[in-house]
Formats: structure tokens, sequence, C-alpha cells
């Protein structure tokens, strides 16, 4: 009788363990049938800060796609030993970040959070299905956090497909590429930040500032105020900013523009009334010597050389206003951050090149870059008149090392192979067009063609691929040597006032 119970005590607890086993098997292949299927947006994704293990992030920012531009984690690391993660996601309101902050806190419970409150006007309030997706959708399955936010956010009508994410995506399945298969957008080297390079036209208009009526809505007051109480209950320090914005650029509603200071205003004073620090560059920028024409993306976003004042400042604002421990004298842990950095500074450079949108830009980035050891460029001017080029793109052969004949007002085809900042060959001649084979050779492993076709179109084959882009002008390919993967090739117009690319920047 006695083996008998136990028989059946130990099958009971075999079943147990199956069923188990099963659902854990189950929830990890929903997870990945999730990350598969989920639509990939570089901006506002960031699904890699639940891959760390808890307690790794000493520092957290939080906010929106401003915060998620302008701050970038690894120069923290880099410049001050900050072990930092970067949580903004595009359009995320206050009662967002306060459940985001909550899981955070749970995972990491870091020295300091940086919240930034740039969208915390009425404007913004209400946000559309998708950024609430683009929040909750990155958090695990079963977070308690997550649970709490869809319950709060989401009318109870629409919750199924917030709960169970693959019930939105799983029509996705014809959409499919390969890429959707990888690791995912090159946040995990970032440490959720993203980087453009892109920058405002030279004739950019600036948006026009009178005064409006502006109050911060009682949705942000109230979860504001919920999220002060709550980084003083659970012991965590918390840092307001207002990212800066440029009036140079009217894509976005000039009452937003101009309400956006008096909103913020009203945060500070919230912010003073329970003692919390608030750094409102939207009030003065001054500090961070930013440029409109050289350091913004766009109106509200910063590129990422705008990016890396504001990183700049803030690492030395938080070594002393805050006790944050250095982590670069963990050894374990710096050497995980440092092959970090590695992989960070190639995507620097990738995303630089291949978001740049000025030739002026474009030009003082290529320069910047030419003598990298990794970097290969093949530069091309085809049927142009080398006296009637812009001075930009004269300054830009001088800064590459490069000295055509720019005299000349016959039509000249024009070639360079830089590698590392070394000519490896360079020669000009006039257009002919009875022999439409230019060049050909190879550099390692770059195979290289310029040719003319029969209708007289040119061809800047790579490993077999044409670069060149529909616009006339200066090509520069870019081939990186060591991935053996062509970057990027832009083409900038003779003039000097416009930028193709080959393709759109790769995650």
């Amino acid at each position: 009788m006695i083996n008998c119970y136990h028989m059946k005590k130990s099958g009971i607890l075999k079943y147990i363990i199956r069923i188990t086993l099963f659902l854990l098997l189950a929830g990890f292949c929903l997870h990945h049938a999730e990350r598969i299927f989920m639509g990939k947006d570089a901006e506002e994704l960031s699904p890699y800060y639940y891959d760390y293990p808890g307690n790794t992030f000493d520092v957290l920012f939080l906010g929106s796609s401003v915060s998620k531009n302008g701050v970038q984690p690894v120069q923290l690391w880099k410049s001050n030993g900050i072990a930092s993660y970067n949580l903004s996601n595009g359009n995320q309101s206050l009662a967002c970040s306060y459940y985001l902050m909550k899981d955070a806190i749970r995972k990491d419970h870091p020295k300091l959070i940086v919240l930034d409150t740039t969208y915390a006007e009425e404007l913004y309030e209400l946000r559309s299905e998708v950024f609430l997706h683009y929040l909750t959708d990155q958090m695990p399955l079963t977070d308690r956090y997550r649970y709490e936010m869809i319950q709060a956010l989401i009318p109870k009508e629409d919750r199924t497909e917030f709960y169970f994410p693959l019930y939105s995506y799983h029509s996705r399945w014809k959409e499919l590429t390969a890429s959707d298969f990888e690791n995912g957008t090159y946040q995990k080297d970032t440490l959720g930040s993203v980087m453009y390079a892109s920058t405002l036209p030279l004739d950019t208009a600036v948006a026009e500032r009178y005064d409006v009526e502006a109050a911060l809505s009682d949705p942000s007051r109230e979860y504001l105020q919920k999220i002060m109480d709550l980084c003083r209950e659970e012991g965590v320090a918390l840092l307001l900013m207002c990212c800066p914005n440029s009036y140079a650029y009217g894509d976005v509603s000039p009452n937003v523009y101009n309400a956006r200071p008096k909103i913020q205003q009203q945060v500070a004073e919230l912010a003073a009334a329970n003692d919390v620090p608030f750094l409102n560059f939207i009030e003065d920028a001054s500090p961070l010597g930013l440029k409109d024409i050289e350091d913004f993306k766009d109106g509200p976003h910063l590129n990422i050389f705008g990016a890396e004042k504001l990183t700049a400042y803030l690492g030395s604002y938080i070594r002393d206003h805050y006790d944050i421990p250095d982590r670069s004298s963990d050894t374990a842990f710096a050497s995980k951050m440092d092959r970090l950095s590695i992989r960070y500074e190639d995507v620097k450079r990738s995303q630089t090149i291949t978001t740049v949108s000025r030739a002026d830009t474009a030009l003082k980035v290529l320069t910047d870059y030419h003598d990298d050891p990794d970097l290969m460029y093949v530069i091309w001017g085809e049927d142009f008149i080398p006296s009637s080029i812009s001075p930009v793109l004269a300054n830009g052969f001088q800064a590459l090392g490069l000295s055509p004949d720019l005299s000349t007002d016959s039509y000249s085809d024009y070639y360079a192979v830089l590698d590392a900042g070394s000519l490896q060959t360079e020669a000009q001649s006039e257009t002919d067009w009875d022999h439409p084979l230019l060049y050909k050779d190879s550099f390692g492993s770059l195979r290289l063609q310029l040719t003319y076709d029969s209708e007289g179109q040119d061809k800047m084959v790579i490993n077999g691929t044409n670069c060149a882009t529909e616009q006339a002008g200066l090509r520069i390919a870019v081939y990186n040597k060591s991935t053996k993967r062509l970057l990027d090739c832009v083409s900038l117009s003779y003039d000097g006032n416009t930028v193709t690319h080959l393709k759109e920047a790769g995650n």
C-alpha cells in the first residue's frame, strides 16, 4: 500500500515537472516568435535591456525619442566609467515612464534615474496604441508591471493584443525577411540609444515664436508626482531634464514649440516643490554649445554630434552631483563594456556614414574616418566639368588628400582609391564615350570596375554591386575590409547641395 502511494506521488510529481517544462519551453518559443514577428523599428524598440541580469546598470535614462536620440550610454562608460542604459522610446508618456520605472527599479534598483520631460504637454498625453505596443512588447510576457501598465492605460476591450503581442503580429509572416531572424537592431551595441548624422538643411526655416496658453495637464502632473514619490520611497535619486530643441525647423506644430517652454516651467516648479533637480535645456541650452545647423537631426531631435555634446555634459554633471561608482575598476565588467565599446564605435561609424544628409557634413564625416584602418574609399567623379564644381567639393578633395586638376573646362572622368587614408591610385582623363570600360582592378577583397553601359549610364561596380546612385555627382563608396561589407555609397551633387545614399542606413 505504501509503495503504491509513493508510486502515485512520484507519478504526479513527474507530471507536474513535465507540465512545468512544457510551459517554460512554450514561453521561450512564444517569446522568440514575438521577437521574430514584431515589426522592426530602430527608433522605437529597445528590447535588449531585459537580456542583461539584474543590478547591471547604476543609471537609467527614460523618456521619449528626444532622449533616445540625445543620450549615448556607451559614451558615458568610455568617458566616466558609468554603467547606464537608455530605456527611452518614441512618444513615451510620463504615465508609461512611471510603470517602466517601477519595473526597472525592481530589476536593477539603479542609483540614479534621469527622466526627460520634453513630452509632458497635454498634446502628447493620449498616445496611439502603436506607441504603447513599442513599450509593452519589449517587456517580458509575464512581467508584473507590464500588466499594470496595460490595465492602467489600455481600454479593457483592446487589451488582448497587448497581453499576447503575437496576436497583433501573426499576419506579418508574409512580410518576413532574413533580417527578422537576426539579433535585431543595432541598439544591442548602443545600450538602447539611436544615432543619426542627419543635419538640418542650410536654408532651414525658423519656426514662428508667439505667446500661447499652455498648462501641464492633470494626468501629466499626477504621474510626475507619482514618479517623484516612487523614487523617494525606493531610495533612488531622480534627475529631471528637458532635452533641447531647435526652433530652426518647423516639422512640429508651432503651437507645440511655443507651448513647451511654458509647460516645462511648470515642471520646474513641481520639481522644486519636491526638491528634485531639473535641467531645463529648453530654457537654456547654452552650456551644451549646440549649433542648430550642425547638431540637430530635425527640430526636436539631436543628431549624433549634438548627442555627444549633451552626453558629455550629463557625464560631468552626474559625476559632480551623485555618488555613482566608476565601474572601470571592476575588471570583469570593464572587459565586457570595453568589448561593447568596440562594437559601438563600428555602429557609430556605419550609422554616421549612412545617415549623413548634407554635402558639407558628409565630407567632414568621410574626412574624419578616411584614415580608419578598416576602411577603403573609392571616389569617382564621372562626366563632369572640374572647374564648375562647388567650393564644398573642391575643399573635400583637398581634405581627403586628393589632387585632381580642377582648372579644366573639359568634361572629365576622375577616380581614386584610398586604403586607410593612403592613396592607392588616382587618375583623371577627358570623358571618352567610345571606351565604356574606364577602370578595372582589385585591392585585396575589393574588386572594382568603372564603366559606361550601352546607353551611356555610369556604373561603379564593387564586388558585383552597382554602387552608382541615380543622382549624378561625386561618388564616394565606403568599404569595410574587416567585414568585407560595403557600408554605403554617397553621391554628392556637383553643386555641393544634395546627398544621395545607395541604401538606407542599416541596423
